[in-house]
């Protein structure tokens, strides 16, 4: 979740290509943690962004976004 979260954050502020990789990063990231994790995450639909999903860990009440289309990559 921090490679996520830092990832996530250098997206935020970068542009173009950087802004992209970055994303493609946290992406991975947060794919990664639900399948090698998944007792400790918690997917759900975000009720207000329909194309994307909230992942949290259970211990934390803060998630980050991720589009729907990407939980098969």
């Amino acid at each position: 979740m921090a490679k996520a979260r830092l990832a996530n954050k250098l997206a935020k502020k970068s542009r173009g290509a950087s802004r992209q990789t970055a994303y493609h990063v946290k992406s991975k990231a947060l794919c990664s943690l639900i399948k090698k994790l998944p007792d400790y995450v918690r997917v759900s639909q975000d009720i207000r962004l329909t194309e994307f999903v909230v992942v949290e860990l259970k211990t934390e009440r803060s998630g980050l976004h991720l589009p729907s289309a990407n939980l098969t990559n």
